[in-house]
């Protein structure tokens, strides 16, 4: 016999209503689209505290796979931490914040989108196209609400392709090749190529830079683009995501963690501003619009990816 002995209590950010309707949306999410996996997560913009966080395909502790400890392991992984993906349009946002804040052009900078043709970006570089005829030459706003991937290939390209460390330089600046604060949860740095690699993993080519400006080449876990996301909703500063507030025995606080700044100021106010403008088009009248009709009775900023 073994008396039991009081544990830790843990107070959590998570709020219960929240992650309700989290779960409940990744569910109709799945049989909408058929879908394999999905994970979705809500996060305080102001503390960085994660009020809702799922994702499928997940496990059921009271049964676990019988003598199995790798196929145990496997479905316990936070995907949405502990996995990278290609993060895809979602990404257009870090060009949108290289390309105002550390090369200064105005939200009508144009470039020719090809009207929806398949064109090669650089003498040797890939060959994008955009899923729908947005028109030839547009400007900023216009490419992310339309979400235009020949834009943002040229746009980076043409900008950084004398000095492709400048622009890697900028994602340091946004935290990106730092943790989040979830190593202890098998956190996934994110993956992004490197000019000095020319073999392996990272490896740089022709076909990097311009590639990366519109999602591909570079690959992060989920809990990275809200981390981005929330600081253009934070005025810029940006915050890490937090999951614990206390760690309690009984009445006594053993261990609190208060919020916690990543990046002080991701850009200018200037850069902010357009930055939050081009987003806001995009839940107004760009790819998003349908989700957000009803609702444009507040502010919204959005991007599809």
């Amino acid at each position: 016999y073994i008396a039991p002995v009081p544990g830790n209590t843990l107070k959590l950010t998570i709020a219960a209503s929240i992650q309700s309707f989290a779960e409940r949306a990744m569910r109709e999410c799945i049989a909408v689209n058929n879908a394999k996996a999905v994970s979705c997560i809500v996060m305080d913009v102001n503390t960085g505290g994660i009020l809702a966080m799922c994702m499928k395909p997940d496990y059921d502790p009271n049964e676990p796979p019988r003598n199995d400890v790798a196929a145990l392991n496997e479905l316990m992984r936070i995907t949405l931490i502990s996995d990278a993906y290609e993060p895809g349009s979602t990404f257009k946002l870090v060009s949108l914040l290289a390309l105002t804040d550390d090369k200064k052009l105005p939200i009508t900078q144009q470039y020719n989108a090809h009207e929806g043709r398949r064109v090669q970006v650089g003498a040797r570089g890939p060959h994008v196209q955009d899923d729908h005829n947005i028109g030839s030459m547009i400007d900023m706003k216009t490419a992310t609400a339309q979400s235009s991937n020949v834009y943002f290939a040229e746009a980076i390209y043409q900008n950084y392709k004398d000095d492709p460390q400048r622009y890697l330089n900028f994602l340091k600046r946004l935290h990106m090749y730092e943790d989040v604060g979830f190593t202890n949860m098998e956190e996934k740095l994110p993956r992004i190529p490197d000019p000095k690699k020319k073999e392996g993993v990272g490896r740089w080519s022709t076909h990097s830079l311009p590639n990366m400006g519109y999602g591909y080449a570079i690959e992060m876990p989920p809990i990275r683009t809200i981390v981005l996301y929330n600081a253009v909703a934070n005025g810029g500063r940006m915050m890490a995501p937090r999951l614990i507030k206390e760690i309690r025995r009984g009445e006594e606080v053993k261990e609190s963690f208060s919020p916690r700044v990543l990046v002080d100021k991701i850009c200018s106010d200037e850069a902010l501003a357009i930055v939050q403008e081009c987003l806001e088009e995009t839940a107004r009248t760009g790819t998003s619009k349908r989700y957000f009709t009803d609702s444009l009775t507040f502010r919204v900023g959005s991007k599809t990816g």
